[in-house]
C-alpha cells in the first residue's frame, strides 16, 4: 500500500496536482472565495459614493479589507504560501485553465496577504513598541498622509490611488475588482459545464 506523500508526488507529477474528479472542489472553492471578494468589493465601492461620515469611513476600511482577505484566499490557489510539489503542481495547473499570469492584479494580492491574515500579530508589535507621535486608524483619505515621519498609519484608505496602507507600508489593489469578476465568471462557467478545468 502507498503512503500518502507518495500518491500526493504521483498526482502532482501525473495529474498536474489535481486528479479529474476532483477539479470541481477547486472550482467551487475558488468560486466561493470569489464571490465573497466581490460581495465585499461591492459593499466598498457603494460606501465610496455615500456621503461622508464616521460610518461611511468605517465601512470603506472595514469591507476592504475584508474583500482583501476573500482575495487573499482566491490568490493561494493560484499562487499558494506552501512549495510542496502537490500545491506548485495544482496551482500551476490552475493558472493555466483560468489563463493567469504573473501580472494579474491577484498575484500582487500575495505581498498583501501576510498583513491582512496576521494583522493582530503585527497589531501586537506596534502596541508593543509605545509608538510616539500621532497614530491614525481607520482613514480615508490620501496616502501621502503615511509619508509624515511623526505619523503612525494602521489602516488608510485612499480610493482615488486604489492604495490601502497597513502599518505604514502601502499596497495597491488596482484592477482587482475586474480579475477577481473574470475569475468568478470563469468558475462558474466550469461549474455549469461540467465540472472540469477548461484548458485549452
Amino acid at each position: 500500500m502507498k503512503t500518502q506523500p507518495n500518491y500526493a508526488h504521483r498526482i502532482a507529477k501525473e495529474y498536474g496536482g489535481c486528479l479529474p474528479y476532483h477539479e470541481i472542489f477547486y472550482i467551487r472553492s475558488i468560486r466561493f472565495s470569489a464571490d465573497r471578494a466581490l460581495g465585499a468589493l461591492t459593499r466598498y465601492y457603494g460606501a465610496v459614493k455615500a456621503p461622508a461620515s464616521e460610518a461611511r469611513t468605517e465601512e470603506i476600511v472595514f469591507a476592504l479589507q475584508e474583500a482583501l482577505g476573500h482575495c487573499a484566499a482566491v490568490s493561494r490557489y493560484f499562487w499558494p504560501v506552501s512549495d510542496e510539489k502537490l500545491a506548485l503542481a495544482r496551482a500551476k495547473t490552475l493558472r493555466a485553465a483560468f489563463e493567469l499570469h504573473d501580472d494579474d492584479p491577484l498575484f500582487n494580492v500575495r505581498l498583501i496577504r501576510n498583513a491582512i491574515e496576521h494583522f493582530d500579530e503585527r497589531l501586537d508589535r506596534f502596541c508593543s513598541r509605545d509608538p510616539v507621535g500621532t497614530i491614525f486608524d481607520l482613514i480615508v483619505g490620501s496616502e501621502g498622509l503615511a509619508d509624515e515621519q511623526v505619523r503612525h498609519v494602521l489602516r488608510l484608505v485612499d480610493p482615488a490611488s486604489q492604495i490601502i496602507i497597513l502599518f505604514g507600508k502601502k499596497y495597491s489593489f488596482a484592477d482587482l475588482n475586474r480579475s477577481v469578476e473574470r475569475i468568478h465568471g470563469t468558475a462558474s462557467m466550469m461549474d455549469r459545464e461540467g465540472g472540469r478545468l477548461s484548458i485549452v
